[in-house]
């Protein structure tokens, strides 16, 4: 998706083929066979947490790992919520949210509507690839910004 540049204020999600030490998380997917499947906007976030009114499922300032496929599914399930959420809000909850394209192509002409297919492609993306982590009994790491 074509979001709003955060800088370096990324949350790093990782698929780990176990758990490492925390101490150590700069670099590691690259140093412990894991990859970075996406790097999450901290603004981003807090336009999810917004529009369905709840808390994130992890704190985005710590580097977080969930090894039970039980604590990786509630990630997944959580995101799914989101989605539900996202999918049934009135229109009006995202104007103040379109900012987030800015300095993008689509700021000038980006709609509401576009707008939440994009939030929702990207939950979906992430339930497919949390679950897929669950499935394979790997690790869901999260380095925070």
């Amino acid at each position: 998706r074509e979001f709003l540049d955060c800088g370096n204020c990324y949350i790093c999600f990782a698929d780990l083929p176990e758990e490492i030490d925390l101490v150590i998380f700069s670099g590691f997917e690259e140093s412990h066979g894991g990859e970075v499947f996406f790097e999450f906007c901290e603004y981003l976030l807090e336009v999810y947490c917004d529009i369905t009114r709840s808390y994130s499922m992890f704190d985005p300032h710590l580097p977080t790992q969930f090894s039970k496929p039980d604590d990786v599914r509630e990630i997944a399930d959580c995101m799914l919520a989101w989605a539900r959420i996202i999918l049934t809000c009135p229109a009006n909850v995202f104007h103040e949210w379109l900012n987030l394209y800015d300095g993008t192509e689509k700021s000038a002409t980006i709609t509401v509507e576009e707008m939440r297919k994009d939030l929702l492609d990207t939950l979906l993306f992430l339930v497919e690839r949390i679950s897929l982590i669950a499935l394979s009994d790997r690790v869901l790491a999260f380095d925070g910004v």
